[in-house]
């Protein structure tokens, strides 16, 4: 009986180790950008005492164009506008796909067309009347309103991505008594970026019981701002603001009458 007894107790005493490094450590946990419709999941893992490895998976969603933008848009199209006739083939297509969406021909795939949403019906009727247009009168203004219908679309357009990243922390005490893990590793890149995105953790009592939460600030400084990262494009232009990423759920308000999956 003596010996279950230890065992017992040396199960308790494993099990509030395990409790005790859950409570001070970031395990597995979902965070939500609270700026930007971004999310972050994450899982880490001890390598040594006082050191993380940390795998992050992060989800974003972003409109593919804005109302702001299409002036420059604009601006770019006039100045590189260079009058071209478009095939008679490659018009013909533009007035029986125009015609289809009228309702004045049947698709080769009715299916297809039926299956449109009333927006892509629209936009699809929208967008071959402008190509007809040019078609009759390839000139600068009615190639403008083409590029006007397919900014409208990609305002309307939402785009996700997914981007999976690795970091390594070290655990530091902010003064407090609050536990916060820092990342580490050397500047990078022609930029010399250097990681300083941390873990912060936040108690949240519920009855009598007391449950550490954990925010992700994601933040980078450029230690070589006068480098150019592309031809023009200068270090001291890359975004060294922090984001947080908060445990709270957060949602997001956006209105998508597409979306599309993008690599970036």
């Amino acid at each position: 009986m003596q010996s279950c007894s230890r065992s017992l107790a040396g199960l308790a005493l494993s099990f509030a180790s395990v409790a005790a490094w859950a409570q001070s450590a970031p395990t597995v946990g979902f965070l939500y950008n609270t700026q930007e419709n971004h999310s972050l999941a994450y899982r880490c893992e001890s390598v040594r005492t006082g050191h993380l490895e940390c795998e992050f998976v992060q989800t974003a969603v972003r409109r593919k164009s804005t109302k702001e933008d299409l002036p420059s848009i604009l601006e770019k199209t006039r100045k590189e506008f260079v009058a071209e006739k478009l095939s008679v083939e490659d018009c013909k297509t533009y007035r029986d796909v125009l015609a289809v969406f009228e309702g004045k021909k049947t698709a080769p795939t009715p299916k297809a067309i039926a299956a449109m949403s009333q927006v892509e019906k629209t936009d699809g009727l929208r967008i071959g009347k402008a190509l007809v247009e040019y078609c009759d009168r390839p000139s600068i203004e009615s190639y403008l309103e083409i590029v006007r219908i397919g900014h409208d679309k990609d305002c309307r357009t939402c785009l996700v991505s997914s981007k999976p990243f690795k970091q390594s922390f070290r655990m530091l005490s902010d003064g407090s008594g609050r536990v916060v893990w820092i990342t580490q590793g050397p500047p990078e890149g022609v930029c010399g970026v250097v990681q300083l995105s941390r873990f912060e953790s936040e108690e949240t009592k519920i009855g009598k019981s007391t449950f550490t939460n954990w925010s992700y600030i994601a933040r980078k400084a450029i230690t070589n701002p006068s480098a150019d990262f592309l031809p023009g494009a200068k270090c001291s232009a890359l975004d060294e603001r922090p984001y947080t990423y908060d445990w709270r759920s957060k949602d997001h308000q956006m209105t998508c009458d597409y979306i599309q999956f993008s690599p970036l």
